[in-house]
């Protein structure tokens, strides 16, 4: 008999990435960009203002020397180059999974490839990679009214 008054365990999700994800799975085939992962690969010169490549887009390090003898990691440290923000496209893919976790909100909305919103919401997982107990609480007619994972602490 399922339990209307509190939340019952209804299973575990495992964690390989430190996010997850919720979606409609009817969407993954149709909606979901499949692409690799893109860095940051670009950064502003603060002296000259100019943006130029990162040494990840031609195969480099940032170990690399940058220019004036100093590596990419060095020009950083000073203040010569900075690096430019990561766009937050809202793209339902792994990118826009990644880019959506690390931002400071740690998690937003996944958008359709059309742009609006409703494909997903995606968010960062407790403690990183590992098991989440997810628990449901039932409605008056049997309906799962609530989602609950538990990413740091116990359960109810």
């Amino acid at each position: 008999m399922k339990n209307k008054e509190k939340y019952v365990k209804l299973g575990v999700v495992g964690v390989d990435s430190g996010q997850l994800m919720i979606c409609d799975p009817c969407y993954v085939d149709s909606e979901w960009a499949k692409k690799e992962v893109e860095f940051k690969d670009q950064l502003e010169d603060q002296v000259t203002k100019e943006v130029v490549d990162s040494p990840r887009k031609t195969g480099g390090s940032y170990d690399d020397v940058y220019k004036d003898k100093l590596t990419w990691n060095q020009a950083i440290k000073k203040g010569i180059l900075k690096e430019l923000p990561e766009e937050e496209t809202g793209e339902f893919s792994y990118d826009g999974c990644c880019k959506a976790t690390m931002n400071e909100d740690n998690g937003g909305q996944l958008n359709y490839k059309l742009g609006h919103e409703g494909a997903g919401v995606v968010f960062s997982s407790g403690y990183g990679d590992g098991e989440y107990p997810v628990y449901v609480k039932y409605g008056k007619e049997g309906r799962i009214t609530e989602v609950r994972i538990i990413l740091i602490g116990e359960a109810e």
